[in-house]
């Protein structure tokens, strides 16, 4: 009877194991943390990160692309909220994302912060990435040049609470910027104005005439991470 008893057991034991070998999923599938994108400095001519852009109340988040991922998970939370949501499901052909005030349930004055998670085929996914945060503030206005003794730009702000602007002006034949300078608020007013090349640092000492160019006004918030860019504004020198 024993022995019939520690047989039976071995047999219940052999059964189980099996069962559980045929229900394993295997190894654990460690994908790679995704890389997101910081907010670029205010300075930069290369603007690649979490930022505002100038054709819309919006702001966009990059990341680094990767073939290992077959796509990526973005969640959001805004400032006044606990828990992250689940914003979209994006493929790996994409590596961005605008986030649109029009669109979602984003507004202006309100600080989001946002992490991706990537995923393979068959939905193993990543721990998520670094997180990454901005506050999307109204955009400068009214942009405008002027020429007497010499070439000013004006813009006006809805409000003087901003810390500083940057002024970048692009040529547009040569496809480069040739000025770019932070203007510190004036608080006189909502309106503001500077002279080409006051700080001496433009890479030409006059501009070139029937030549184009744009330029644009980028609001700097007094938090880290916050501001806006302008529309383009287009010119010819006179």
């Amino acid at each position: 009877m024993k022995m019939k008893t520690i047989f039976f057991s071995l047999l219940l034991a052999a059964f189980c194991l099996l069962a559980c070998s045929d229900n394993s999923s295997g190894p654990e599938v460690l994908l790679p943390v995704p890389k997101i994108f910081p907010n670029p400095p205010d300075m930069s001519e290369q603007e690649r990160g979490i930022d505002a852009i100038e054709d819309m109340d919006a702001f966009i988040i990059e990341w680094q692309p990767d073939e290992q991922y077959e796509g990526f998970e973005l969640y959001r939370r805004a400032e006044n909220e606990e828990k992250y949501q689940l914003v979209k499901t994006i493929g790996k052909q994409d590596s961005f994302f605008v986030d649109v005030v029009a669109d979602s349930n984003v507004q202006l004055n309100m600080r989001y912060y946002y992490y991706i998670r990537g995923f393979d085929e068959k939905k193993h996914k990543s721990e998520p990435s670094d997180t990454v945060d901005y506050k999307l503030l109204p955009k400068a206005m009214s942009l405008s040049e002027s020429m007497a003794e010499k070439l000013m730009f004006h813009w006006s702000v809805p409000d003087f609470s901003f810390e500083s602007y940057v002024l970048k002006l692009y040529d547009i034949t040569a496809e480069e910027y040739i000025w770019i300078m932070r203007v510190y608020t004036s608080y006189q007013g909502t309106d503001e104005s500077v002279g080409f090349n006051t700080d001496g640092n433009a890479k030409i000492s006059q501009l070139t005439r029937n030549q184009h160019y744009r330029w644009r006004i980028d609001v700097v918030g007094p938090s880290p991470n916050s501001g806006s860019e302008s529309n383009w504004k287009y010119f010819i020198k006179q």
